[in-house]
């Protein structure tokens, strides 16, 4: 019940701070959405919040927002924009989005190699 409360409490005052393009508050709503803490799980909200606070430069929505395409999760999947959002957010030193990144060329050249064969 208290996780519960926590979360619809969070949920109100993000909202309230996301509504007036504060750039964290929309990541942070975009992930108490995204994994349902103490609320419902949306990801289709997620992916919106994710979406602002990515185009505002916060680099750690640009590796969520990347995450949601990559997974098709509140958005249909497209490996192209996952790349395209990893990668910006890598170019501004997330360490996460160059992991991901990378995984992304690997299994990209492994696809290849193994097609080829």
């Amino acid at each position: 019940y208290q996780r519960r409360v926590h979360g619809v409490e969070a949920l109100k005052w993000f909202r309230r701070s996301a509504g007036q393009n504060d750039v964290i508050a929309q990541r942070c709503l975009g992930v108490l959405l995204r994994d349902g803490r103490g609320i419902a799980r949306d990801c289709a909200q997620a992916f919106r919040w994710f979406c602002r606070s990515a185009q505002l430069g916060d680099a750690d929505a640009q590796c969520c927002l990347a995450l949601l395409y990559r997974d098709g999760q509140g958005v249909e999947s497209d490996q192209a924009e996952a790349k395209m959002w990893f990668q910006r957010s890598a170019d501004q030193g997330n360490a996460a989005a160059q992991f991901h990144l990378d995984s992304l060329q690997r299994d990209a050249s492994a696809n290849r190699g193994s097609s080829g064969q």
